[in-house]
């Protein structure tokens, strides 16, 4: 999903860690906010793995790390 055949990370996932720092530093946030805000929903994580994660490392748990960051920014952008 996130990977090209030859293992490298595919253009969707440079475009999403772009834009996810674009859109914290938008919002006035950082890493450990959104860290905070994973908690808050039951997914603990810490820096190192929500880095991996947003820098496009297949895991299982990474494409959850992913899919909620986007989630909790989308809530953020409403408020």
């Amino acid at each position: 999903m996130f990977q090209n055949p030859d293992g490298t990370a595919s253009a969707l996932v440079y475009a999403f860690m772009m834009e996810y720092k674009v859109e914290l530093m938008r919002l006035g946030k950082r890493q450990v906010d959104v860290i905070k805000a994973l908690a808050t929903k039951g997914i603990y994580t810490d820096a190192s793995d929500l880095s991996l994660a947003l820098n496009g490392l297949p895991r299982p748990k990474f494409d959850l790390l992913r899919t909620e960051t986007e989630k909790i920014i989308e809530e953020w952008k409403k408020a």
